[in-house]
């Protein structure tokens, strides 16, 4: 072989294709066990660093097609896992993040490389997932009943439950369910239908006004006194005003607390 014909290695280091190692022939967890699934909560919380540091634009855009086919057959509800292999273990129950990277996927899709109709295709998906899957209390905010993963791996969760988070489950459900909404509301314009978009608009503002009756001091401080609790306020805009600007300081404060370590599981994480 010439000696002007090798490839000189570079300098990356095994963490530089660690996700590409995740974007294999679907998106996953982790290239090993069943973690090689293709966890949708995973991907809701990394697809916009995906979309920053590869086109993935195409790959993504044909897994959302199995996304609503999946979907399809569990009446809105969006599975946990696509392709959804446990389909003969039952039907699958709704979990937010997990489902909601039915609407927040296209959203952070279009951000990444304007792609109009990816959303438009997906549209009957996302509202399916909207308006069927999630099931609701009487304020339009998620049923108590549901069971919810909150903030996965919280590093203060035991071991063998990663879902006991510091932070309620529940208040990571419906800060995600409002940030739904409100990338909805701002999608539909694109879809062109005026009777979603006020539908959807609508929904919104009522959500948002349930989280904070629900969730929110008369003095605006945060029920979930958490950095993940803080943190998900603050990202989707579910604070305003004095409450903002006391959560910013909160949020400051809480993090000085634990000596600038990361106290946050996957829902706290992506904020």
């Amino acid at each position: 072989m010439r000696a002007d014909s090798i490839v000189e290695p570079t300098s990356r280091t095994a963490a530089d294709y660690l996700p590409l190692s995740r974007y294999s022939s679907i998106p996953t967890d982790c290239p090993q066990r069943d973690e090689r699934l293709g966890w949708t909560g995973d991907l809701n919380v990394f697809a916009e660093t995906a979309t920053f540091l590869y086109d993935v634009g195409g790959l993504l855009r044909s897994w959302l097609v199995d996304l609503a086919a999946d979907q399809a057959d569990e009446y809105g509800v969006v599975p946990v896992i696509v392709p959804n292999i446990l389909q003969p273990y039952g039907p699958q129950k709704p979990i937010a993040i997990w489902g909601d990277v039915c609407v927040s996927l296209p959203y952070d899709l279009r951000q990444a490389y304007g792609d109009d109709d990816m959303v438009v295709q997906q549209w009957n998906s996302m509202k399916s997932w909207l308006d069927d899957g999630i099931k609701y209390d009487d304020q339009g905010l998620w049923s108590p009943a549901a069971n919810q993963l909150g903030d996965w791996l919280d590093p203060a969760a035991p071991p063998e439950r990663a879902g006991d988070s510091v932070t309620d489950p529940h208040f990571v459900a419906n800060a995600w369910l409002v940030h739904s909404l409100d990338m909805m509301q701002k999608l539909a314009g694109i879809v062109g239908d005026s009777t979603d978009r006020d539908q959807y608009a609508r929904r919104y503002s009522q959500a948002l006004k349930a989280f904070t009756k629900e969730y929110q001091s008369t003095n605006g401080r945060l029920c979930a006194d958490t950095q993940t609790g803080v943190a998900l306020a603050l990202r989707f805009g579910l604070v305003e005003g004095p409450a903002k600007a006391k959560a910013i300081h909160r949020l400051d404060y809480l993090v000085r607390r634990k000596v600038y370590t990361v106290n946050t599981g996957f829902a706290g994480t992506v904020s």
